[in-house]
């Protein structure tokens, strides 16, 4: 009961961030698929301004508008994968950043991992169901998925580990971790710099919030955290969850210090990475000016 407990706490008080900031740089370049060729350009130009933008909350407060827009596109094409895609994520921003009451966040995390699923059967029939397949054919679904499929697992997996967190409270959700994490190794096989190696930090993640007695791996941890700094150095992201989800887990302050000091000291100006190293950057101070109470 004591792990189940501290599962529980792990999911409530730090898992959810890392979807919620991962979904919100990658939700939009997919978008200008279905925007008329009229507007194309429109919607790439979105795209870079909020991922280039650095100020978070000026992007928040426009989140609602824009799902809307896409709720309403669904309507005309619903069975539009890559809206589907599109549209689940931005439900998942939507929960994560300004809505506070628990009931709500998982009526919308209920209805991003919908999306999601409906989203990957289209891309491939055989896919159909996935959540509710046994163990030995989840695993052989995934050990035949390919370039052609994998941003697709990477969305799916995402939205569901949103949906378990907002679940915590029922021992049965989060136990389905267990697939979250085979989809995020499977991502790695196939194609581990995928979204800035977002795949790797997940991992890190959650091999830190389970622990050992229960399939927790520190030095899992360690590994997926710093071959995500290797293949994408500028995410700083990645740096704060090693700081917070590994080197306060082990107790290293001094690794916990050198890691949110380079964050401080990097530029969070980077293409395509302006939002998301803005964020970093804000929550490696906080980290910063709570370690010593916490170390």
């Amino acid at each position: 009961m004591t792990h189940i407990k501290i599962i529980l706490l792990n999911l409530n008080t730090g898992f959810i961030r890392i979807l919620i900031i991962i979904s919100m740089v990658f939700m939009l370049p997919a978008c200008s698929f279905f925007i008329s060729s009229s507007t194309k350009q429109f919607s790439e130009n979105l795209s870079s301004v909020i991922q280039n933008h650095d100020e978070p909350e000026t992007v928040a407060a426009g989140i609602p508008a824009y799902l809307l827009m896409m709720e309403t596109m669904l309507l005309q094409a619903p069975e539009n994968a890559s809206l589907l895609t599109s549209t689940a994520s931005l439900y998942g921003v939507y929960a994560g950043m300004l809505v506070k009451d628990k009931q709500r966040k998982k009526v919308l995390a209920n209805k991003a991992f919908n999306l999601s699923e409906r989203m990957i059967c289209l891309h491939d029939e055989k896919y159909c169901g996935i959540s509710s397949l046994k163990n030995a054919e989840f695993e052989k679904l995934l050990n035949e998925s390919n370039e052609d499929n994998i941003e697709a697992l990477f969305h799916l997996g995402s939205a569901w580990a949103s949906w378990v967190q907002t679940h915590s409270e029922d021992w049965n959700a989060v136990a389905q971790l267990a697939q979250v994490k085979a989809i995020m190794r499977r991502v790695i096989q196939v194609n581990e710099e995928l979204q800035f190696a977002s795949a790797h930090t997940y991992l890190g993640v959650m091999e830190t919030i389970v622990p050992p007695a229960m399939g927790g791996n520190a030095e899992a941890a360690e590994s997926h955290f710093k071959r995500a700094s290797i293949l994408a150095p500028n995410n700083l992201l990645n740096k704060v969850y090693y700081a917070r989800h590994y080197a306060r887990a082990i107790y290293d302050q001094e690794l916990h210090d050198k890691l949110l000091h380079t964050v401080i000291n990097s530029s969070a100006e980077i293409q395509n990475l302006t939002l998301i190293n803005t964020i970093a950057k804000a929550e490696a101070r906080t980290l910063l000016a709570n370690g010593e109470d916490y170390f």
